[in-house]
């Protein structure tokens, strides 16, 4: 055509990337903002106190995924949309893996604040980043 494209038109692609770390508010203390190169985008934020709370709002979604390390000494975290648990997530692996997705099943649509939730105390939690989508 006279803007150079050499074939018809393609379909529709979806591009989807996690949001790092840094996009999180840590809502609660207990929580460290660290650096490294093994992680996604280089950093990371880390806590093994219990309760502590990470938090994005403003989201509207039905589908919600972890990007954390796994690990032996790993804990639990929830992720809330709002007060609903939309479930719970084991970091726990024999062996240490970064940069792991952790994808929870979909859900209904939901808006609000993402919270992340430690259930576990002094074991280490390492939030990578967070993906969220909707249909």
């Amino acid at each position: 055509d006279k803007a150079g494209n050499a074939s018809a038109w393609s379909g529709a692609r979806c591009t989807a990337r996690p949001l790092d770390d840094r996009s999180l508010s840590a809502a609660t203390t207990g929580w460290s903002r660290l650096t490294s190169s093994s992680y996604y985008l280089g950093t990371y934020t880390s806590s093994k106190t219990l309760n502590a709370r990470l938090t994005r709002t403003g989201a509207a979604l039905d589908r919600v995924a972890l990007v954390a390390t796994r690990c032996s000494t790993c804990g639990t975290v929830a992720v809330y949309v709002g007060s609903t648990l939309i479930g719970n997530i084991s970091l726990y692996s024999a062996s240490t893996q970064r940069m792991a997705v952790l994808a929870l099943p979909r859900f209904s649509l939901r808006s609000g604040t993402i919270t992340i939730k430690v259930l576990t105390s002094s074991k280490t939690v390492q939030v990578d980043g967070l993906g969220i989508s909707r249909a």
